[in-house]
């Protein structure tokens, strides 16, 4: 008798182990990914493993540019010989579905593959917004040259992205060969830059550069304030070129 129960004993220890073990191996399972029984915790567990798109960041008020920094920067256009004003992409976006253009601060055009649409505006303060009572409210504030803020979506737009452009800047050296003589820009991190444009030891310039706007660096040289065109990419805010009067450099190979 004993030593049947010590059998019976046995085998039910020995069925526990191997159900044990079984469900030790079993693959885990994502909740997301479950049904049945699981969908409250798939409903609460996101979907994708895509990371969440942050908040924007309301800018500080306190250090935004001022009315007539803003009128300096709106009343330029795009790039040389363009009829339009600059560009403001949502978050720097060459390819969203729309822009923004500032026309001087009496007009904002919004532009999408539709078409336009015109709203009247007016410099309130520092601030553009809607001239007209019956229009949509409207609120924008410049940070600097290239970022502009719309307080009313919490939307950053960019006439270009600083870090893209800086980067492929100060990467390399900008050339210029015509005329059988090269000739270079040279633009470095800490905001300074040098010129060689001549074969005499006194043919060459330097100073302090900065973004005037998206498509200008200005620079101050020997001869006063003087400034370069900017050229980029067409899918991205890397710099191909700079433009100086007539003559055209390109970054070192």
């Amino acid at each position: 008798m004993k030593n049947t129960t010590r059998r019976v004993l046995s085998l039910i220890l020995a069925l526990g182990m191997a159900l044990t073990l079984t469900a030790c191996k079993k693959k885990p399972q994502n909740p997301a990914q479950s049904t049945g029984g699981a969908s409250a915790a798939a409903s609460a567990a996101p979907q994708s493993a895509a990371p969440a798109v942050p908040e924007p960041v309301m800018p500080s008020l306190d250090n935004l540019l001022s009315a007539d920094e803003v009128e300096q920067i709106i009343d330029r256009y795009e790039k040389d010989g363009s009829n339009d004003y600059t560009h403001w992409y949502p978050d720097g976006d060459k390819f969203a579905e729309f822009y923004l253009i500032f026309e001087d601060d009496n007009y904002l055009t919004v532009r999408d593959a539709n078409g336009e649409e015109y709203y009247s505006t007016r410099l309130e303060g520092n601030h553009i917004v809607n001239s007209s009572p019956d229009g949509p409210e409207l609120d924008f504030v410049f940070v600097d040259n290239l970022t502009c803020y719309d307080l009313v979506n919490d939307q950053w737009y960019l006439s270009a992205d600083y870090n893209e452009a800086f980067a492929s800047l100060t990467a390399a050296t900008f050339y210029n060969t015509e005329g059988g003589e090269t000739w270079d820009f040279t633009f470095y991190e800490d905001g300074t830059y040098y010129w060689n444009y001549g074969t005499d030891e006194d043919d060459f310039d330097e100073g302090v550069w900065w973004f005037d706007y998206a498509h200008q660096i200005a620079f101050t040289s020997a001869y006063g304030e003087a400034s370069v065109d900017v050229y980029y990419a067409e899918d991205s805010w890397q710099i191909i070129a700079i433009g100086y009067g007539r003559d055209l450099y390109y970054p070192e190979p």
